[in-house]
């Protein structure tokens, strides 16, 4: 049972995705090995991100997160009660060695971002003008331009890449043009 917009939780055919999509271990992504209309070209990226963070692919009108068929093409069917989590948070993140299988209860344990939020404001003034201020400011996600990744904060941009946050936000801020070789946006 599917709605409308919503990604299918439908058994993924192995066999089916893996003659239509190839997969790049260096980008985590899918690419389109035949052209199947005018937006799915062959050797195009396959899918597209969504509002939620994570990419998406639809085959045959239905539509399924990426790291879910990702997973199946390399792994086979994900046994029922288990989950694909991201170990570094980031939903767009899809290199195999960013994917891991674990029960409901693990995926909870690695936090939401809702959760840090709280931790971060935890004995400050909580008016709903800081909340806010402070809820984009930990959670604006950004995007690196060398490694074509989109980073849900600085702080795990700054861990993943080894460069200091301070010094991300300045290139986010037009006070530095580049940072350990990296240069970044704000991902909208």
């Amino acid at each position: 049972m599917t709605r409308k917009g919503k990604a299918s939780i439908r058994t993924i055919d192995q066999a089916e995705m893996v003659d239509m999509f190839a997969y790049c271990q260096t980008t985590g992504n899918l690419y389109w090995k035949e052209t199947r209309g005018s937006r799915a070209k062959a050797g195009g990226v396959a899918g597209c991100l969504r509002p939620s963070g994570y990419r998406h692919v639809k085959v045959n009108d239905v539509l399924y997160k990426e790291h879910r068929v990702i997973w199946v093409m390399h792994f086979g069917d994900i046994p029922a009660g288990l989950h694909i989590n991201h170990k570094d948070e980031n939903k767009s993140n899809n290199r195999l060695s960013n994917l891991e299988l674990v029960t409901q209860a693990q995926n909870n344990a690695h936090g939401t971002r809702t959760a840090r939020q709280a931790a971060a404001l935890k004995g400050k003034k909580q008016t709903p003008q800081h909340i806010a201020r402070h809820a984009a400011a930990v959670s604006k996600p950004i995007y690196c331009h060398e490694t074509t990744t989109v980073y849900h904060s600085i702080k795990l941009a700054a861990e993943q890449l080894g460069v200091h946050a301070t010094n991300i936000s300045a290139v986010l801020n037009g006070k530095l043009r580049h940072t350990g070789n990296f240069t970044f946006s704000w991902f909208i």
